[in-house]
């Protein structure tokens, strides 16, 4: 893929598969720097958003990753996943209760079978006790 990238540095669909090995990889600053790569050429591709926004998660860069994690919402605002990320950062790291329940609440009514639904539940009810 490297190889790739040398010949044709344009390749997007190499750096996005990149990209998504250095986050499956746990590397995490080539994974964010490839993907911002890939979205200076093609920046309308909704999962490089996501897959870069959790990058930022892991970083702990929470302003970058609900800048990306919105952007995508934007163009795809039935993202389950997204809602449930977004909901979970807006709670755990800034502690905003309306917009945690809210992207909770969404995330729960898009897949009500999600495999962690009893604790997101569990929370929801906590989150709106101190409403």
């Amino acid at each position: 893929m490297k190889k790739s990238l040398e010949i044709d540095p344009t390749l997007t669909m190499a750096l996005y598969s990149l990209g998504a090995i250095y986050l499956e990889n746990k590397q995490y600053v080539e994974a964010s720097e490839t993907l911002g790569l890939f979205l200076k050429v093609y920046p309308y591709f909704p999962d490089a958003h996501n897959v870069l926004a959790i990058t930022y998660a892991a970083q702990k860069q929470f302003p970058k990753a609900i800048e990306e994690f919105e952007w995508e919402l934007r163009v795809n605002p039935y993202n389950t996943l997204t809602h449930l990320n977004l909901g979970q950062i807006y709670w755990y790291e800034f502690q905003n209760k309306q917009k945690a329940v809210y992207h909770l609440k969404v995330a729960l009514m898009l897949d009500p079978f999600l495999p962690n639904r009893a604790e997101i539940r569990k929370l929801l009810r906590s989150l709106e006790g101190l409403l």
